[in-house]
């Protein structure tokens, strides 16, 4: 059996939270850990590399996709 054009949309489109938000929408925030000593730097005015980004929907607190890992 065949799939229809719209299944085949909705297998490949980009993840949504429930308010239908996607990440490059305005409403979708890109939120960062660090590890402790990298915060530390981070305090003192350095910039450090993330190791794990994800984003997380500011109206309903959704996270959109999985985390990318960057370690």
């Amino acid at each position: 059996m065949s799939e229809t054009p719209a299944e085949v949309d909705e297998a490949v489109a980009e993840p949504r939270c429930r308010c239908g938000y996607g990440r490059d929408h305005h409403m979708v925030s890109r939120e960062e850990d660090h590890t402790w000593f990298s915060a530390l730097v981070i305090a003192i005015g350095i910039s450090q590399k993330p190791i794990r980004v994800r984003w997380v929907c500011r109206r309903c607190g959704d996270g959109i996709g999985e985390p990318l890992e960057l370690r």
